[in-house]
This record gives structure tokens, sequence and C-alpha cells, in this order.
């Protein structure tokens, strides 16, 4: 009887480990198709300019002279008015 529960219960752990390999192996090729199969609507462009207009916000929150004028100046694409025409309306309540 004893061997019998023994035979049983190895029987199904080895099924139950083959059914989460086998699981396992399924989503990891379905990731690798959806990965390789998706297209980027866009590209780091929007970080870059995100990351100046972020720096910038930061300056004026800290009042920092010399921040806001290296983060003015060292704009990675656009000229340095841009992030004043842009910036997120919600955040310059901080500055109050």
């Amino acid at each position: 009887m004893q061997k019998e529960q023994s035979i049983f219960v190895r029987i199904t752990v080895a099924t139950i480990s083959a059914l989460v390999v086998v699981a396992a192996a399924f989503l990891i090729i379905s990731l690798v198709r959806t990965v390789l199969a998706s297209t980027i609507a866009f590209d780091t462009d929007e970080a870059n300019h995100a990351v100046d207009g972020w720096e910038v916000y930061h300056a004026i929150a800290a009042r920092s002279v010399g921040d806001f004028y290296r983060a003015v100046t060292d704009q990675s694409f656009y000229p340095p008015v841009l992030p004043f025409l842009s910036p997120p309306p919600m955040r310059w309540p901080v500055l109050a």
C-alpha cells in the first residue's frame, strides 16, 4: 500500500514538474515572439527631451542659478527656449 502511494506521489510530482516546464517554455517562446514582432512607436528621442525638461524643472525648484544655467545651456537637441515654452503646468506650484 505504501509502495503504491510512493509511486503515485512520484508520478504526480513528475507530471506537475513536466507541466511547469512546458508552461515556462511556452511563456518564454511567446514572449520572445512578441518582442521580435513588435515595433516601438518611439525611440529614445522622447526620453532625451524629457530629461532636459526635468533638469530645468529641478534647477528652478531648487532655486539654483548654476544648475539652471547648466540645464538650459546643455540641452541635448533643442534650443534653450523650448523648456520655457512647454513646461508642465502642474509642477510650477512647487515654486511658490
